[in-house]
């Protein structure tokens, strides 16, 4: 991207030329000979001419610029970066960590369904974002597509820049030749013959104000080409950002990106093992409890039927609790039959003395009051 202009068979240039070029600037012949083409132009009497000096070559870098911005406008250039940055987030998302937790048994009821649920869920999660990953690659694939051909517009912008600055270079010095030619001829002999003449007088004050006049377009185009050589390294400078760019995405194409998916694939291989020997270790945990579990209830059933099998129906115990109960009632209800049968005797007996006695007073009364009578 550097200029190779070719610059030989270059021929003495007059001695008026070599005072006006910077120091270090040559011109070929082919350039000689445009400037001098370049100062049989320049009519210092036109008032257009004095405007429209370089006009043309400035139009032209003008129009090519404005067609350079409507394309470099019609690009975000902050997408790509955000798109840098997007995919930058989604890798730094993946917690390869995350497969090595690990839930609890009983919390797996049921055990397979409930493994197999959070495999899927995890493995969900991941090829959702390998999608948005795969996404943002092909946009920036697109985009370093877009920067590369920016490079190749800036490369064309640059050669129209350094035409542009030869260009107006020339008029420049074209324009100062012209300028120096009037000065040094045209102007002495226009003062030296208004002399008294007051139409030549102002014919003299014409030529030197278009001479200044002149001068300040040449200054214009001297600052045009100082922008110009301004130009040229901010656009080199853009050149170099675009080609980083583009070459940190391809990093990104070529190295993080696949990086990051054999990662992944080895993540969920020995996802998938451990999720495997986790679930074996489970199962034959829980085969084993079980058959502990089974055979503890074997034992205990077993032995419990037995005795119930072995038992009598009535208990040798409660057949002695009811021979024991049978005969203490029977003594105690014969002793209450005695006692009854006694107490019986007894109140007869004082019965029939209490009657014997009530006969007894009954005739005594009678036999008194009998007297009385």
């Amino acid at each position: 991207m550097t200029d190779t202009t070719p610059v030989t068979d270059l021929s003495p240039l007059p001695a008026a030329m070599q005072d006006i070029l910077p120091a270090g600037e040559v011109l070929t012949p082919e350039q000689q000979q445009e400037v001098e083409k370049l100062v049989n132009q320049i009519d210092i009497t036109d008032p257009v001419m004095s405007l429209s000096w370089g006009a043309k070559t400035m139009g032209e870098i003008s129009r090519f610029s404005d067609a350079l911005l409507e394309q470099v406008q019609a690009k975000d250039a902050g997408v790509v970066g955000e798109q840098l940055t997007d995919l930058l987030s989604k890798v730094k998302e993946v917690d390869l960590t995350a497969f090595s937790e690990k839930p609890g048994f009983l919390a797996s009821v049921p055990l397979v369904g409930k493994l197999f649920n959070r495999l899927e869920r995890t493995l969900l999660t991941y090829q959702t974002l390998a999608r948005q990953v795969e996404n943002i690659s092909g946009k920036l694939e697109d985009a370093m597509v877009d920067l590369l051909r920016n490079i190749s517009t800036l490369e064309q912008l640059f050669i129209r820049n350094r035409d542009y600055y030869q260009q107006i270079n020339l008029h420049i010095i074209a324009g100062k030749l012209k300028i120096a030619q009037l000065q040094n001829t045209d102007l002495p002999l226009a003062e030296q013959g208004a002399s008294g003449d007051a139409l030549q007088m102002q014919t003299a004050r014409d030529l030197a104000a278009n001479i200044q006049r002149f001068e300040r377009r040449l200054h214009d185009l001297m600052l045009s080409r100082t922008i110009a050589v301004q130009t040229a390294p901010q656009i080199r400078l853009m050149q170099s950002n675009s080609q980083s760019l583009a070459e940190k995405i391809q990093s990104s194409l070529l190295t993080t990106i696949p990086v990051w998916k054999t990662q992944l694939v080895l993540a969920l291989s020995l996802n998938t093992q451990r999720q495997a020997t986790k679930l074996q270790k489970d199962v034959a945990d829980t085969t084993n409890d079980m058959l502990r579990r089974n055979a503890e209830l074997l034992q205990t059933g077993t032995i419990e039927t037995a005795r119930e099998v072995e038992r009598s129906v009535v208990d040798i115990d409660t057949l002695r609790d009811v021979h024991t109960r049978l005969l203490t009632t029977l003594e105690e209800s014969v002793a209450i039959a005695s006692n009854a049968r006694a107490s019986r005797q007894s109140v007869e007996k004082e019965l029939s003395v209490m009657e014997d006695e009530l006969r007894t007073r009954l005739s005594n009364i009678a036999r008194s009051t009998a007297h009385q009578a």
